[in-house]
Protein backbone atom coordinates (compact mmCIF):
# COMPACT_ATOMS: atom_id res chain seq x y z
CA UNK A 1 0.00 0.00 0.00
CA UNK A 2 0.92 3.50 -0.53
CA UNK A 3 0.58 6.41 1.54
CA UNK A 4 0.80 9.69 0.43
CA UNK A 5 0.12 12.85 2.09
CA UNK A 6 -2.03 14.54 -1.49
CA UNK A 7 -3.71 11.48 -1.31
CA UNK A 8 -5.54 10.25 2.49
CA UNK A 9 -5.12 9.76 6.07
CA UNK A 10 -6.18 6.43 7.77
CA UNK A 11 -8.33 6.10 11.23
CA UNK A 12 -5.80 5.01 13.60
CA UNK A 13 -8.04 1.54 13.85
CA UNK A 14 -6.81 0.99 10.84
CA UNK A 15 -3.23 1.82 10.38
CA UNK A 16 -0.14 -0.66 10.90
CA UNK A 17 3.73 -0.19 12.14
CA UNK A 18 5.94 -0.91 9.43
CA UNK A 19 8.50 -3.27 8.71
CA UNK A 20 12.28 -3.34 8.44
CA UNK A 21 14.41 -1.50 11.68
CA UNK A 22 10.94 -1.05 13.49
CA UNK A 23 10.08 -2.89 16.83
CA UNK A 24 9.23 -6.70 16.30
CA UNK A 25 5.43 -7.40 15.64
CA UNK A 26 4.35 -3.76 15.48
CA UNK A 27 3.59 -3.63 12.02
CA UNK A 28 1.72 -0.84 10.85
CA UNK A 29 0.85 1.19 7.50
CA UNK A 30 2.73 4.38 7.97
CA UNK A 31 -0.03 7.19 7.32
CA UNK A 32 -0.21 10.63 5.30
CA UNK A 33 0.72 14.22 7.75
CA UNK A 34 -2.26 16.05 6.22
CA UNK A 35 -4.45 15.13 4.11
CA UNK A 36 -8.45 14.58 4.93
CA UNK A 37 -9.77 11.81 2.73
CA UNK A 38 -10.06 8.29 2.76
CA UNK A 39 -10.44 6.30 -0.40
CA UNK A 40 -11.11 2.56 0.85
CA UNK A 41 -10.30 1.54 -2.50
CA UNK A 42 -6.90 2.61 -3.34
CA UNK A 43 -6.21 0.65 -0.32
CA UNK A 44 -5.49 -2.30 -2.57
CA UNK A 45 -3.42 -0.26 -5.24
CA UNK A 46 -0.29 2.17 -5.25
CA UNK A 47 -1.42 5.79 -6.21
CA UNK A 48 1.49 7.19 -7.21
CA UNK A 49 1.02 10.82 -9.06
CA UNK A 50 3.82 11.09 -11.58
CA UNK A 51 6.69 13.02 -10.65
CA UNK A 52 9.88 14.01 -12.39
CA UNK A 53 12.89 16.09 -11.73
CA UNK A 54 14.11 19.03 -14.10
CA UNK A 55 17.34 20.59 -14.30
CA UNK A 56 18.21 23.80 -14.83
CA UNK A 57 21.27 26.61 -16.20
CA UNK A 58 23.41 28.12 -13.32
CA UNK A 59 23.16 31.86 -15.04
CA UNK A 60 23.34 34.10 -12.67
CA UNK A 61 20.67 37.43 -12.81
CA UNK A 62 21.29 40.90 -11.68
CA UNK A 63 19.84 42.77 -8.49
CA UNK A 64 16.52 40.90 -7.22
CA UNK A 65 14.10 43.05 -5.51
CA UNK A 66 13.92 44.50 -2.55
CA UNK A 67 11.55 42.88 0.62
CA UNK A 68 10.57 44.27 3.57
CA UNK A 69 8.98 42.33 5.92
CA UNK A 70 6.91 44.14 8.80
CA UNK A 71 6.37 41.83 12.46
CA UNK A 72 5.54 43.98 15.02
CA UNK A 73 4.67 43.54 18.76
CA UNK A 74 2.94 46.52 19.85
CA UNK A 75 3.33 45.84 23.18
CA UNK A 76 5.25 44.03 25.68
CA UNK A 77 4.30 41.01 27.89
CA UNK A 78 2.89 42.35 31.02
CA UNK A 79 4.61 41.98 34.47
CA UNK A 80 0.99 41.10 35.64
CA UNK A 81 -0.19 37.68 34.96
CA UNK A 82 -3.49 38.76 35.27
CA UNK A 83 -3.65 41.39 32.65
CA UNK A 84 -4.26 40.83 28.89
CA UNK A 85 -1.39 38.96 26.73
CA UNK A 86 0.08 41.31 24.01
CA UNK A 87 -1.05 41.41 20.63
CA UNK A 88 0.25 38.99 18.96
CA UNK A 89 2.99 39.57 16.10
CA UNK A 90 1.30 40.54 12.52
CA UNK A 91 3.20 40.20 9.24
CA UNK A 92 3.00 41.52 5.58
CA UNK A 93 5.32 41.66 2.44
CA UNK A 94 6.12 44.83 0.55
CA UNK A 95 7.95 44.58 -2.85
CA UNK A 96 9.77 47.57 -3.54
CA UNK A 97 10.91 46.42 -7.26
CA UNK A 98 8.88 43.65 -9.63
CA UNK A 99 10.61 40.11 -10.25
CA UNK A 100 13.76 39.84 -12.12
CA UNK A 101 12.84 38.35 -15.33
CA UNK A 102 12.41 34.89 -16.61
CA UNK A 103 15.75 33.27 -17.77
CA UNK A 104 14.94 31.40 -21.34
CA UNK A 105 17.81 29.15 -20.91
CA UNK A 106 15.91 27.97 -17.48
CA UNK A 107 14.06 25.24 -18.12
CA UNK A 108 10.19 26.00 -17.91
CA UNK A 109 9.30 22.74 -16.12
CA UNK A 110 10.94 23.85 -12.77
CA UNK A 111 10.28 26.70 -10.41
CA UNK A 112 12.26 29.64 -11.68
CA UNK A 113 11.05 31.58 -8.76
CA UNK A 114 13.02 29.32 -6.64
CA UNK A 115 16.08 29.57 -9.21
CA UNK A 116 16.31 33.21 -9.10
CA UNK A 117 15.73 33.37 -5.22
CA UNK A 118 18.68 31.25 -4.50
CA UNK A 119 20.67 32.16 -6.91
CA UNK A 120 19.89 36.56 -6.77
CA UNK A 121 22.08 38.16 -3.94
CA UNK A 122 19.85 37.80 -0.55
CA UNK A 123 16.86 39.86 0.34
CA UNK A 124 15.62 39.15 3.54
CA UNK A 125 15.09 41.61 5.53
CA UNK A 126 17.85 42.19 8.66
CA UNK A 127 15.71 42.09 11.47
CA UNK A 128 16.63 40.07 14.90
CA UNK A 129 16.42 36.82 15.72
CA UNK A 130 12.61 36.03 16.49
CA UNK A 131 11.98 35.06 20.13
CA UNK A 132 9.45 32.58 21.47
CA UNK A 133 6.13 34.25 22.61
CA UNK A 134 4.85 32.55 25.80
CA UNK A 135 1.72 30.88 25.13
CA UNK A 136 -1.32 32.96 26.70
CA UNK A 137 -3.44 29.15 27.00
CA UNK A 138 -2.84 25.86 28.16
CA UNK A 139 -1.28 22.94 25.49
CA UNK A 140 -3.56 20.46 24.60
CA UNK A 141 -3.38 16.88 24.23
CA UNK A 142 -2.41 16.25 20.07
CA UNK A 143 -5.02 14.17 18.22
CA UNK A 144 -4.64 10.04 18.67
CA UNK A 145 -2.79 10.00 14.98
CA UNK A 146 -0.20 12.10 16.35
CA UNK A 147 0.76 9.01 17.94
CA UNK A 148 2.13 7.65 15.38
CA UNK A 149 4.75 9.97 15.01
CA UNK A 150 6.66 7.91 17.56
CA UNK A 151 6.52 4.76 15.24
CA UNK A 152 7.84 6.26 12.02
CA UNK A 153 10.99 7.50 13.92
CA UNK A 154 11.71 4.58 15.91
CA UNK A 155 14.14 3.36 13.54
CA UNK A 156 16.56 6.12 14.01
CA UNK A 157 15.68 6.29 18.01
CA UNK A 158 16.61 2.26 17.99
CA UNK A 159 19.65 3.31 16.13
CA UNK A 160 20.78 5.74 18.46
CA UNK A 161 19.60 9.07 16.84
CA UNK A 162 20.23 10.69 13.24
CA UNK A 163 24.41 11.43 12.62
CA UNK A 164 25.59 13.25 9.81
CA UNK A 165 26.74 10.09 8.31
CA UNK A 166 22.93 9.39 8.28
CA UNK A 167 22.21 12.49 6.67
CA UNK A 168 24.24 12.64 3.91
CA UNK A 169 23.83 9.18 3.11
CA UNK A 170 19.97 11.24 2.52
CA UNK A 171 21.70 13.20 0.07
CA UNK A 172 22.06 10.85 -2.87
CA UNK A 173 18.03 11.26 -4.43
CA UNK A 174 17.49 14.33 -2.11
CA UNK A 175 16.26 17.72 -4.40
CA UNK A 176 16.93 19.96 -1.40
CA UNK A 177 18.53 20.36 2.29
CA UNK A 178 16.97 22.85 4.33
CA UNK A 179 18.25 23.70 7.57
CA UNK A 180 16.71 26.24 10.16
CA UNK A 181 19.10 27.79 12.73
CA UNK A 182 17.44 30.01 15.33
CA UNK A 183 14.30 31.05 13.39
CA UNK A 184 15.77 31.10 10.21
CA UNK A 185 15.79 28.77 7.31
CA UNK A 186 18.50 28.23 5.03
CA UNK A 187 18.16 26.11 1.62
CA UNK A 188 20.67 24.54 -0.88
CA UNK A 189 19.24 23.16 -4.05
CA UNK A 190 20.59 19.86 -4.85
CA UNK A 191 18.37 19.23 -7.94
CA UNK A 192 15.62 20.91 -9.32
CA UNK A 193 12.49 19.62 -9.06
CA UNK A 194 9.22 18.85 -11.08
CA UNK A 195 7.36 21.50 -11.57
CA UNK A 196 6.66 23.85 -8.07
CA UNK A 197 6.68 21.06 -5.53
CA UNK A 198 9.85 22.62 -3.90
CA UNK A 199 8.58 26.24 -4.13
CA UNK A 200 5.76 25.03 -2.40
CA UNK A 201 7.26 22.83 0.01
CA UNK A 202 9.35 25.38 1.36
CA UNK A 203 7.22 27.72 1.42
CA UNK A 204 5.22 26.04 3.55
CA UNK A 205 8.22 25.43 5.87
CA UNK A 206 8.31 29.11 5.95
CA UNK A 207 4.63 29.61 6.90
CA UNK A 208 5.59 27.07 10.18
CA UNK A 209 8.33 29.34 11.20
CA UNK A 210 6.01 32.12 10.79
CA UNK A 211 3.19 31.17 12.90
CA UNK A 212 5.32 29.21 15.95
CA UNK A 213 7.67 32.57 16.04
CA UNK A 214 10.91 31.20 17.98
CA UNK A 215 9.70 27.98 18.55
CA UNK A 216 10.79 25.52 15.80
CA UNK A 217 14.12 24.04 16.79
CA UNK A 218 17.01 24.07 15.00
CA UNK A 219 17.24 21.08 12.95
CA UNK A 220 18.89 19.93 9.21
CA UNK A 221 16.82 17.53 7.23
CA UNK A 222 16.78 15.87 3.23
CA UNK A 223 13.68 16.16 1.00
CA UNK A 224 12.80 14.42 -1.78
CA UNK A 225 9.97 15.72 -4.18
CA UNK A 226 9.34 12.55 -5.82
CA UNK A 227 6.43 10.59 -5.03
CA UNK A 228 7.15 7.10 -4.75
CA UNK A 229 9.43 6.02 -1.89
CA UNK A 230 13.24 4.27 -2.04
CA UNK A 231 14.66 3.98 1.63
CA UNK A 232 13.99 0.31 1.68
CA UNK A 233 13.65 -1.13 5.08
CA UNK A 234 15.21 -4.20 4.29
CA UNK A 235 18.54 -2.59 3.41
CA UNK A 236 18.70 -1.47 7.07
CA UNK A 237 18.88 -4.01 9.07
CA UNK A 238 21.35 -4.92 11.60
CA UNK A 239 24.79 -3.08 11.09
CA UNK A 240 23.38 -0.92 7.84
CA UNK A 241 20.81 0.38 10.50
CA UNK A 242 23.93 2.99 11.62
CA UNK A 243 23.87 4.48 7.72
CA UNK A 244 19.83 4.54 7.53
CA UNK A 245 19.07 7.70 5.65
CA UNK A 246 16.16 10.07 7.10
CA UNK A 247 14.38 11.04 4.22
CA UNK A 248 11.44 13.33 3.73
CA UNK A 249 8.99 13.43 0.50
CA UNK A 250 5.38 12.66 -0.03
CA UNK A 251 4.63 8.79 0.11
CA UNK A 252 5.82 6.09 1.88
CA UNK A 253 4.60 2.73 1.98
CA UNK A 254 5.13 -0.81 4.11
CA UNK A 255 8.37 -1.34 2.96
CA UNK A 256 10.33 1.53 2.96
CA UNK A 257 11.00 4.02 6.00
CA UNK A 258 10.90 7.69 4.14
CA UNK A 259 9.34 10.11 6.15
CA UNK A 260 6.32 11.38 5.11
CA UNK A 261 5.42 15.30 4.78
CA UNK A 262 2.69 17.27 3.75
CA UNK A 263 1.77 17.28 0.34
CA UNK A 264 3.12 20.71 -1.64
CA UNK A 265 -0.53 21.53 -2.95
CA UNK A 266 -1.80 22.55 0.29
CA UNK A 267 -0.04 25.81 -0.41
CA UNK A 268 -0.54 25.78 -4.11
CA UNK A 269 -0.46 23.86 -7.06
CA UNK A 270 -0.20 26.42 -9.78
CA UNK A 271 0.27 24.51 -13.11
CA UNK A 272 -3.18 22.94 -12.56
CA UNK A 273 -4.81 25.72 -10.97
CA UNK A 274 -5.12 23.80 -7.63
CA UNK A 275 -5.43 26.40 -4.63
CA UNK A 276 -4.52 26.87 -1.53
CA UNK A 277 -6.96 25.22 0.68
CA UNK A 278 -8.46 28.21 1.94
CA UNK A 279 -9.71 29.30 -1.42
CA UNK A 280 -10.38 25.93 -2.29
CA UNK A 281 -12.14 25.09 0.85
CA UNK A 282 -14.45 28.21 -0.36
CA UNK A 283 -15.58 26.79 -3.67
CA UNK A 284 -15.96 23.18 -2.32
CA UNK A 285 -18.69 25.11 0.43
CA UNK A 286 -20.30 26.83 -2.67
CA UNK A 287 -20.72 23.43 -4.86
CA UNK A 288 -21.62 21.56 -1.88
CA UNK A 289 -24.72 23.79 -1.55
CA UNK A 290 -25.42 23.38 -5.62
CA UNK A 291 -26.50 19.81 -5.50
CA UNK A 292 -27.90 17.45 -2.88
CA UNK A 293 -26.12 14.39 -1.23
CA UNK A 294 -28.46 11.88 -2.90
CA UNK A 295 -28.59 13.27 -6.32
CA UNK A 296 -25.21 13.48 -6.92
CA UNK A 297 -23.24 10.97 -9.33
CA UNK A 298 -21.49 8.09 -7.43
CA UNK A 299 -17.81 9.71 -7.57
CA UNK A 300 -15.68 10.95 -5.01
CA UNK A 301 -13.19 14.13 -4.74
CA UNK A 302 -10.40 14.68 -2.30
CA UNK A 303 -8.40 17.19 -0.95
CA UNK A 304 -6.50 18.27 2.22
CA UNK A 305 -4.78 20.38 4.21
CA UNK A 306 -2.77 21.45 7.27
CA UNK A 307 -4.62 24.44 7.60
CA UNK A 308 -7.89 22.70 7.62
CA UNK A 309 -7.40 22.79 12.01
CA UNK A 310 -4.50 23.88 13.83
CA UNK A 311 -3.61 20.73 15.08
CA UNK A 312 -2.33 20.16 11.48
CA UNK A 313 -0.07 22.53 11.95
CA UNK A 314 0.74 21.50 15.37
CA UNK A 315 1.42 17.95 13.54
CA UNK A 316 3.99 19.43 10.90
CA UNK A 317 5.39 21.37 14.21
CA UNK A 318 5.79 18.31 16.85
CA UNK A 319 7.46 16.24 13.71
CA UNK A 320 10.74 18.74 13.37
CA UNK A 321 10.53 18.88 16.84
CA UNK A 322 10.77 15.30 17.42
CA UNK A 323 13.26 15.14 14.10
CA UNK A 324 15.69 17.70 15.97
CA UNK A 325 15.75 15.62 19.23
CA UNK A 326 17.16 13.19 17.20
CA UNK A 327 20.39 14.95 15.47
CA UNK A 328 23.13 13.71 17.25
CA UNK A 329 25.04 16.90 15.42
CA UNK A 330 24.88 20.39 15.87
CA UNK A 331 22.58 22.35 12.67
CA UNK A 332 24.93 24.38 10.44
CA UNK A 333 24.56 26.23 7.61
CA UNK A 334 25.25 25.03 4.26
CA UNK A 335 28.58 26.29 2.31
CA UNK A 336 26.39 26.81 -0.76
CA UNK A 337 23.16 27.65 1.48
CA UNK A 338 20.92 30.09 0.90
CA UNK A 339 18.98 31.84 3.22
CA UNK A 340 15.56 32.15 2.03
CA UNK A 341 11.96 33.92 3.67
CA UNK A 342 8.19 34.94 2.62
CA UNK A 343 9.71 37.76 0.89
CA UNK A 344 12.47 36.44 -1.44
CA UNK A 345 9.85 33.76 -2.61
CA UNK A 346 6.98 35.82 -2.80
CA UNK A 347 8.99 39.49 -4.56
CA UNK A 348 10.13 36.87 -7.46
CA UNK A 349 6.67 35.13 -7.90
CA UNK A 350 4.80 35.56 -10.48
CA UNK A 351 0.96 34.57 -11.99
CA UNK A 352 -0.54 31.95 -9.62
CA UNK A 353 2.64 31.44 -7.92
CA UNK A 354 2.65 34.83 -6.40
CA UNK A 355 -1.24 34.56 -5.89
CA UNK A 356 -0.91 31.25 -4.32
CA UNK A 357 1.47 32.24 -2.12
CA UNK A 358 0.23 35.57 -0.92
CA UNK A 359 -3.51 33.63 -0.46
CA UNK A 360 -1.48 30.59 2.00
CA UNK A 361 0.80 33.01 3.70
CA UNK A 362 0.43 33.38 7.88
CA UNK A 363 -0.93 36.53 8.78
CA UNK A 364 0.15 36.32 12.02
CA UNK A 365 1.75 33.90 14.77
CA UNK A 366 -0.07 31.61 16.76
CA UNK A 367 -0.47 32.59 20.56
CA UNK A 368 -0.50 29.68 21.63
CA UNK A 369 2.13 26.92 21.68
CA UNK A 370 1.85 22.87 20.21
CA UNK A 371 -0.21 20.27 21.47
CA UNK A 372 1.56 17.40 23.53
CA UNK A 373 2.44 14.75 21.88
CA UNK A 374 0.75 11.49 23.06
CA UNK A 375 2.57 8.35 24.38
CA UNK A 376 3.93 5.98 21.88
CA UNK A 377 1.24 2.78 21.38
CA UNK A 378 0.95 0.13 23.67
CA UNK A 379 1.67 -4.02 22.02
CA UNK A 380 -2.03 -4.51 22.84
CA UNK A 381 -3.10 -0.96 21.02
CA UNK A 382 -1.42 -1.99 18.17
CA UNK A 383 -2.72 -5.71 17.87
CA UNK A 384 -6.20 -4.48 18.30
CA UNK A 385 -5.42 -1.29 15.38
CA UNK A 386 -4.17 -4.17 13.12
CA UNK A 387 -7.26 -6.03 13.58
CA UNK A 388 -9.45 -3.35 13.20
CA UNK A 389 -7.80 -2.74 9.85
CA UNK A 390 -7.95 -6.17 8.49
CA UNK A 391 -11.10 -6.91 9.30
CA UNK A 392 -11.86 -3.04 7.33
CA UNK A 393 -9.78 -4.45 4.51
CA UNK A 394 -11.93 -7.44 4.31
CA UNK A 395 -15.21 -5.74 4.25
CA UNK A 396 -13.75 -3.05 1.45
CA UNK A 397 -13.12 -6.37 -0.63
CA UNK A 398 -16.47 -7.61 -0.21
CA UNK A 399 -17.91 -5.00 -1.57
CA UNK A 400 -15.41 -4.52 -4.59
CA UNK A 401 -16.31 -8.32 -5.34
CA UNK A 402 -20.55 -7.59 -5.32
CA UNK A 403 -20.10 -4.61 -7.34
CA UNK A 404 -18.07 -6.53 -10.26
CA UNK A 405 -21.09 -8.88 -10.33
CA UNK A 406 -23.20 -5.98 -10.89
Amino acid sequence: MTRSSAHRVLPPQEQKPSRGSRRPDRRKKRTTLGSDRVNEKAEKGREIRAGGDGCGSRHRPGRPAVAILTATQTSSIPANPTAPPPPRPTYSISCSAPPLPRDPAVPSNISRTLYLALSSPPTCPSVPDPQPIPPTATNSTCPAYFRFIHEDLHPWRAAGGITRAMLGRARATANFRLVVLRGRAYVERIAPAFQTRDLFTIWGILQLLRRYPGRVPDLELMFDCVDWPVVRADEYQGENATVMPPLFRYCGDDETLDVVFPDWSFWGWPEINIKPWDALQKDLDIGNKRVKWVDREPYAYWKGNPDVATNRQELVQDLHRRISMLLRFKPTKPPEGVEICPESLACQGIGREKKFMEDSMVKSANDAGPCDLPPPFSPEEFKELQQRKEKSMKLVETWEQKASKT
